[in-house]
Parts: structure tokens; C-alpha cells; sequence
């Protein structure tokens, strides 16, 4: 409730780029004392991002809930600010999309998103996001702080992301 909330839905695998959002805290921390990230999923990967929020003392910003019904992802998503999905580039990520950005939208939550071109071009078609660099912390902190600090973007994209699933 009194928290700036980033919102990851799915397998927390390395390819997933969690470990950049973690990275991100160095700059985010500091201009959103607030932030919280809640990561929905689980993998076998798990231990390493655990691992690094120890080693930075980020347990006071991130959640992991590990996987949940998916009748409670609504809540989720909606106690949110920013969906996110930071994939890295790859063949698969550059030609797919991932479900949870869709999700994200329809319940009127902007998104930011990795370099891939599918999340890419579906960002900038219908202006529902931030594009950041893959596996570029600085710059997806920048993007986050971005819609923080610019109450009227932030509205524009949630308003975007909505009539984009609904139009």
C-alpha cells in the first residue's frame, strides 16, 4: 500500500533478466526509498537471485511469493505500479511475447520492458511503456524513476496499456 511496486509474474530464471532489476536498486533506492520489487514464479535458479539480495541487503525491497494461483496474479498486479519484463535478448525473446506484459495492461498498468523487438514494437505501437537496454541496470533504473517523477506520463502509459488490450 505504501510502497512504489514493481511487479515480475512468471519463471524467475536467469534469462528472465531479474538479476538487472536487482542491480537497478543501487539507483532506485535512493530517489524511491519506497520501491519494492515482488517477484510472482520460481526456478531452479532461484538460490543466485537470493544470494545477491543478501550480498546487497535488498531483503526490505524485494518479495519473492514463489509460484501463486493465478486467481490471486489480479491482486498482484493490481497493488502494483509497473509491470515489468525484463527478458534478456535472444532469438526466442526477440519473436515472442510473454503473457504477464498482456496481463499488466489490461488491468491499466504501464510496463517496462527489455530491448526485444516483439516487446519493443508493441511499446512503442501503442505507447503503454519504457523500453530500457537489456541487461543495462542504469537504464532501467532510469525508466522506473522516469515514471515516478512524471505523474502525467504515467497516467498516458496506463491509459495506453488499457485501450490497448481493449481496443
Amino acid at each position: 500500500k505504501d510502497s512504489f511496486t514493481l511487479l515480475y509474474v512468471g519463471d524467475t530464471g536467469l534469462r528472465r533478466g531479474l538479476l538487472t532489476v536487482l542491480e537497478s536498486l543501487e539507483f532506485l533506492i535512493p530517489l524511491i526509498p519506497n520501491i519494492k520489487i515482488v517477484f510472482v514464479g520460481k526456478s531452479k535458479e532461484d538460490g543466485i537471485l537470493k544470494d545477491s539480495i543478501l550480498e546487497n541487503s535488498y531483503q526490505n525491497y524485494v518479495t519473492f511469493t514463489g509460484w501463486q494461483d493465478f486467481s490471486l496474479f489480479q491482486s498482484y498486479i493490481l497493488a502494483s505500479k509497473i509491470g515489468i519484463c525484463p527478458i534478456h535478448k535472444n532469438l526466442h525473446h526477440d519473436t515472442t511475447y510473454a503473457n504477464k506484459i498482456f496481463q499488466y495492461m489490461a488491468l491499466s498498468k504501464p510496463i517496462v520492458v527489455s530491448d526485444c523487438v516483439s516487446q519493443q514494437n508493441l511499446v512503442e505501437k501503442y505507447k503503454c511503456g519504457l523500453v530500457f537496454s537489456d541487461r543495462n541496470a542504469r537504464d532501467f533504473a532510469d525508466k522506473i524513476i522516469a515514471m515516478k517523477q512524471d505523474e502525467n506520463l504515467y497516467k498516458v502509459l496506463s491509459k495506453n496499456a488499457f485501450n490497448a488490450i481493449n481496443e
